[in-house]
């Protein structure tokens, strides 16, 4: 994320929560008692009788909320703390058209924001000037509705689109989606994540990162407990690695049969006989099949 973006951001998250450092325990004790008689009796007669205009500000921006009365907001002469005031409304109300009403951009953009992800209603985003709060915007909804056209309006966060592809690929574990993400570690984790899902190695084939790739490819083989995923592997140390670790976790005799280098061959049907004595010491009513009595192993037929 670049710099402006980050500043931008915490930007928003303190307009988000108001952005005021308001703490009535400072004001003083006329303040205090004029304040609290204010909000008890909803009088803006009162708030104006507040000496301290933080005070007093905040007092006429909770009437106004809990009364959802915008020309409430219009007696605050802080122009920036007014058009918190008018945010807050509009948010609560979820009427967008009062967003229109901020002229500091960020606070629009907030304004607008929320309302659009709180009715999951992309074309207000569209009404966001800031590019950067306009993107964000795609992005949370996008994601919260796996809505990959509107992940696709996303045009200056570059890890924004590929964070809402990726999120929206994954939940509809949709492989064709990953080629769409840019950055490569992220397109890698899409089609990992889809192949667990869809137990498919073929999808883990698609990753160009070697290292994620056989990641990927033993992790299936050890979730699934079959030696599908081993196939796929084109080093030949590599495959027979795989099929030695899923004979012994399994204890089938006939996968060992698959490594073709000899002294490895007999290694894995040594540990699995091994294994198999260790299960009848530990769990005899749990032996698995090749471990069972009267079952020959293949290597002996």
């Amino acid at each position: 994320m670049k710099k402006s973006h980050i500043i931008v951001f915490a930007l928003c998250v303190m307009f988000l929560t108001g952005c005021d450092d308001f703490d009535l325990s400072q004001a003083s004790p006329e303040d205090q008692s004029t304040y609290d008689e204010a909000i008890e009796s909803q009088s803006t007669e009162k708030c104006k009788d507040i000496g301290e205009p933080s005070v007093r500000n905040k007092c006429l921006n909770k009437i106004a909320i809990y009364q959802r009365d915008v020309s409430i907001c219009e007696m605050i002469k802080n122009r920036e703390d007014k058009e918190y005031c008018i945010k807050d409304i509009a948010m609560q109300s979820g009427d967008s058209s009062l967003c229109g009403g901020i002229k500091d951009d960020i606070i629009s953009g907030n304004c607008l924001s929320r309302i659009a992800e709180d009715k999951e209603d992309s074309e207000l985003c569209e009404k966001i000037d800031d590019l950067f709060l306009r993107d964000n915007c795609y992005q949370t909804i996008g994601e919260n509705g796996s809505d990959i056209e509107v992940c696709n309006k996303i045009k200056e966060d570059a890890d924004g689109k590929d964070s809402c592809t990726l999120n929206v690929a994954t939940t509809m574990r949709d492989s064709k989606l990953c080629g769409d993400i840019k950055e490569e570690s992220s397109k890698g984790y899409c089609y990992q994540s889809i192949a667990k899902s869809l137990e498919d190695p073929s999808l883990c084939v698609k990753i160009v990162n070697s290292i994620i790739q056989k990641d990927c490819l033993m992790d299936l083989a050890r979730e699934t407990e079959t030696d599908k995923a081993c196939g796929y592997f084109t080093d030949v140390l590599a495959n027979e690695t795989c099929l030695y670790e899923v004979a012994q976790k399994t204890h089938d005799l006939d996968i060992c049969e698959k490594i073709k280098t000899e002294n490895y061959r007999d290694e894995c049907v040594d540990k699995v006989y091994e294994s198999c004595e260790s299960q009848r010491i530990i769990s005899p009513k749990k032996l698995s099949y090749y471990c069972q009595e009267g079952v020959t192993p293949p290597s002996a037929k």
